[in-house]
């Protein structure tokens, strides 16, 4: 896709980390909060030094497309600073947990799941040098073995979390918030890894405790724009409809925007919706054949799907419809509907989008189609790409050519670097590339996995 390049951060996306901060501080803990994508370093060994004169135990979140860059520089930083506990965490890691332990020594601990809870329990043991084996969701170096703590129950009462840190950020460089008002999926997608991230069920704030937070952020912030990034915000009707109320009721000045499940929509909802201040809304099609859709679980027709658009546009400009193409079972007829409905959905004014699948470790296509996975820039040693709307987290003196060949040598680890095979790859490569729009299209990502043929 296209080569990674620096752009101005508008949106503060690093909300789990945040909310970890803030529990730590209510627990009675100073936390340094660093956001390195805002941060200003403009080398690797700025972050280390900053990094070396912090505390001894470090915190690391991070996505899978900054995953290798942050093992590599933790790898560094533990090579000059030996004295530092390493704990990493976020989705990926929590993937991934007993990989990282064993293969990167350098990593001391994985945070698994949700934090919150854990982060305290497990600083409480580290200040008073307790044996971790009773701290439930870790799983942790203990010598030369690796140990796994059953995993923490989930966080039913998530009113229970404190609100994220937002005073450790400056927030005069966000434009935009990102928010969550529930945690989890009832749906089980088989591309996807929610079902192994959040181990089924979704919790939910309640609407009093959201509308308090966006009132903070409008009236101390000044922010009049949110996402909310809820697996699903419409998985209750009811719950919407009272949001969208309460909202409207509260007469801030803002506008927000949110994913939606389809076949979960009618007239009422989009309507409050758009009275209550929604500008955007996305949606996850994911292909325009119902034959992908069943394979996929994805519990959705296309029928369904193109009356919620035609709905939704009837009351918001911005609707998003997003498709993934490339899966290792799909043919050229459902590739073909799948670039019909798109070019459908475009002529009514959706923006729809089209990205190949990415292989994700756990999910259950990984699991069945895991051998059956390339590289898609073989002997180049730039890899960085932007994977939808994910940007890499690269500097301009990090050694490529060294997260290259880790993440050559380890799939198993690092999956999303890789794509699956998929019938009639080139001719594909060829549509897709011919209908996307401009800015888009990934021509490095094309032309390279043209060469891996």
């Amino acid at each position: 896709m296209r080569p990674y390049r620096r752009v101005p951060w508008t949106r503060l996306d690093p909300i789990g980390p945040l909310c970890i901060t803030s529990s730590l501080i209510e627990a009675g803990y100073d936390v340094d909060f660093i956001n390195f994508q805002t941060a200003g370093f403009r080398t690797m060994e700025d972050i280390i030094s900053h990094l070396g004169k912090s505390s001894d135990i470090l915190g690391i979140s991070c996505a899978l497309s900054a995953t290798p860059s942050v093992i590599y520089m933790l790898k560094k930083l533990k090579e000059g600073y030996p004295e530092k506990t390493i704990i990493m965490g976020g989705p990926d890691p929590t993937l991934i947990a007993n990989s990282l332990l064993e293969k990167f020594p350098f990593i001391d601990i994985v945070v698994r799941s949700e934090g919150e809870k854990t982060i305290v329990e497990l600083m409480d043991c580290l200040k008073k040098n307790k044996n971790l084996k009773n701290v439930r969701g870790i799983s942790y170096r203990d010598g030369n073995k690796i140990r796994v703590n059953p995993p923490r129950p989930r966080i039913g009462d998530l009113d229970e979390i404190p609100f994220p840190a937002y005073d450790k950020v400056d927030m005069k460089r966000y434009d935009s918030i990102t928010i969550i008002t529930s945690r989890g999926c009832i749906y089980k997608c088989a591309f996807c890894t929610h079902p192994i991230i959040w181990r089924g069920g979704v919790f939910f704030r309640s609407i009093d405790n959201v509308i308090e937070e966006l009132k903070l952020l409008n009236e101390k912030y000044k922010k009049n724009y949110f996402g909310i990034m809820d697996s699903a915000f419409n998985l209750s009707k009811k719950r919407v409809l009272e949001f969208c109320d309460k909202l409207k009721k509260e007469g801030m000045d803002v506008r927000w925007g949110c994913d939606l499940r389809a076949d979960l929509i009618d007239k009422d909802i989009i309507k409050k919706m758009a009275e209550s201040g929604c500008s955007s809304v996305i949606y996850g099609v994911e292909s325009g054949s119902d034959r992908i859709l069943k394979i996929i679980k994805k519990n959705l027709d296309i029928k369904t799907a193109r009356h919620a658009v035609k709905v939704t546009k009837k009351y918001l400009n911005n609707v998003t419809t997003n498709f993934i193409w490339g899966y290792p079972f799909e043919s050229m007829k459902d590739f073909m509907l799948t670039k019909k409905i798109i070019e459908e959905f475009r002529k009514i004014g959706v923006n729809s989008k089209c990205g190949v699948l990415r292989p994700d470790g756990g999910a259950e296509i990984y699991n069945n189609y895991k051998d059956n996975l390339i590289f898609p820039v073989p002997g180049n040693n730039n890899i960085f790409f932007y994977d939808n709307d994910s940007d890499m987290f690269p500097l301009p003196d990090i050694n490529n050519k060294v997260i290259f060949n880790m993440v050559l040598k380890n799939p198993g680890i690092f999956p999303g670097f890789y794509r699956y095979k998929t019938p009639h790859l080139e001719k594909k490569i060829d549509i897709i590339s011919s209908i996307l729009e401009e800015e888009d299209k990934w021509s490095v990502f094309f032309e390279n996995l043209r060469i891996s043929l």
